[in-house]
């Protein structure tokens, strides 16, 4: 089943931050943008634009794309 965008990019949000063991307020305060904000990206209340998607993925070590790539939960 496809998930939304937003439900995609927390589960890769999450899943990076734990393998470089920062928490997410960590990542967001590297990212330039609070905590609140982060979490309403990740509720769907907020649309990031790619720069933003981008400056997160750049403080994880990864890139845009990965973030936005749906992986599967099996």
């Amino acid at each position: 089943m496809k998930r939304a965008p937003n439900e995609v990019v927390e589960a890769n949000v999450r899943r990076y931050a734990l393998a470089k063991q920062m928490s997410l307020d960590a990542v967001a305060r590297a990212s330039g943008i609070s905590t609140e904000r982060l979490l309403a990206i990740f509720r769907g209340d907020f649309d990031p634009d790619l720069g933003l998607i981008g400056q997160i993925a750049e403080v994880l070590g990864v890139t845009a794309s990965d973030l936005l790539a749906e992986r599967d939960l099996n």
